[in-house]
């Protein structure tokens, strides 16, 4: 081939009247491809498999589960995405109660 590939998929998004399929289109390039880092380490035409590699990143780029390594990233952002725990809504904490020692001060 010429290492140009047409790439479909459909982005689903829920709706009150149920789910809604949104196609979506992109035309997979070696220049596109560079701008991920990917196909660089060979001369010549995108091969099959870097298209695809590219493929799923657009997919998750598109859903949103996917950071682009060129963008400005925050540690912030990075920490959230990787331990969404820690910066969850608080709880409703309930805390023992606990005696002082007589004449310390609170």
């Amino acid at each position: 081939g010429n290492g140009h590939y047409v790439a479909r998929w459909r982005r689903y998004s829920a709706t009150p009247s149920g789910e809604k399929a949104t196609p979506r289109k992109k035309i997979i390039t070696k220049e596109l491809a560079a701008q991920y880092r990917i196909g660089q380490g060979y001369p010549g035409p995108l091969t099959k498999s870097d298209a695809q590699r590219l493929l799923d990143i657009l997919i998750n780029e598109d859903t949103g589960k996917y950071l682009a390594p060129d963008r400005a990233t925050t540690f912030e952002q990075l920490a959230r995405q990787l331990h969404p725990e820690v910066f969850a809504p608080p709880t409703t904490l309930t805390h023992r109660p606990f005696a002082m020692p007589a004449g310390a001060a609170p």
